[in-house]
């Protein structure tokens, strides 16, 4: 029975990967309206090229193992890892420990585990854990669930073990929040903060009646712009919501071809400028 139960978590977890690798369009950057999907909460503004938009444990490297390199070739909760399972594992290491998904020698006491955060032998699979069950967590205080993927002691595993002040389980760390993303969040503080709890913000442009920012940025403030087709005259480049003179080098041209902040210099050090005036001052070119 023990068997079956992991054997239909790892089936689950497979199925809600793969819908979450369509739903977040692969390893791309990420960045849409805050009410959507994946923005604010666990996944911030967006995620960077190379990271996955994953709603349960945000930006993520993977949510399927296609996305991992031969040395982690495994993609469990969101992390490339060396083994999902004992089966994974070479004879000399035969254990997959499920709390770091690395192949160890397996014990076969929980003298062999040691002093630890995981300091329980299951002898069947060799594997030191923290907890088999939930009967392993009633004396760690705030944690009474045991993690069936990590063997670890948990304070939620879903959403049903959260009350109405923090109703969302953020897997990850195991903890009760107010929201993962602004889709938790109601119509008053429809944005999801870094610190997942809801807060007051914009969702739509319509919302922005300040002059100067009149777009809803991605972290549900209004900003002066979204885009650098947003911009024009001498500051035609967005960057971070503002309309500046430059964001980097490509920006800047002429006599002025290096962007230092957002302004474009003659120089930002004295690499940048010639023998005649070899000294960068203040973005400037200069005898000395």
């Amino acid at each position: 029975m023990h068997g079956f139960v992991r054997f239909a978590l790892a089936s689950a977890l497979a199925l809600s990967s793969a819908v979450i690798a369509a739903a977040c369009g692969g390893n791309s950057s990420v960045s849409v309206d805050p009410t959507g999907n994946g923005v604010g909460g666990v996944c911030r503004d967006g995620c960077p090229t190379g990271r996955t938009c994953d709603p349960v444990f945000g930006c993520v490297e993977c949510v399927l193992d296609s996305a991992c390199p031969a040395a982690k070739p495994r993609c469990v909760q969101g992390a490339c890892s060396v083994c999902a399972g004992n089966g994974d594992c070479p004879a000399a290491a035969p254990a997959c420990y499920p709390a770091d998904h690395v192949c160890h020698a397996a014990c076969t006491s929980n003298a062999a585990c040691g002093v630890s955060t995981t300091p329980k032998c299951d002898t069947a699979s060799g594997q030191c854990e923290q907890c088999a069950s939930d009967a392993d967590c009633t004396a760690i205080t705030g944690r009474p669930f045991c993690d069936p993927t990590t063997r670890l002691c948990r304070g939620c595993l879903a959403d049903s073990q959260c009350g109405l002040a923090a109703p969302k389980c953020h897997v990850s760390d195991g903890t009760c929040v107010q929201c993962l993303i602004s889709a938790n969040c109601p119509t008053a503080t429809p944005i999801c903060g870094s610190d997942l709890r809801c807060r007051a913000g914009c969702t739509t442009n319509g919302q922005c009646t300040v002059p100067g920012k009149s777009f809803c940025g991605s972290g549900g403030e209004c900003v002066q712009c979204l885009a650098s087709t947003d911009c024009g005259g001498v500051t035609p480049v967005c960057g971070g919501g503002q309309c500046v003179q430059c964001a980097a080098d490509a920006n800047c041209g002429g006599v002025t071809p290096y962007c230092r902040g957002t302004v474009c210099v003659q120089c930002k050090n004295d690499n940048n400028c010639p023998a005649a005036t070899p000294k960068c001052n203040n973005g400037l070119c200069a005898i000395k």
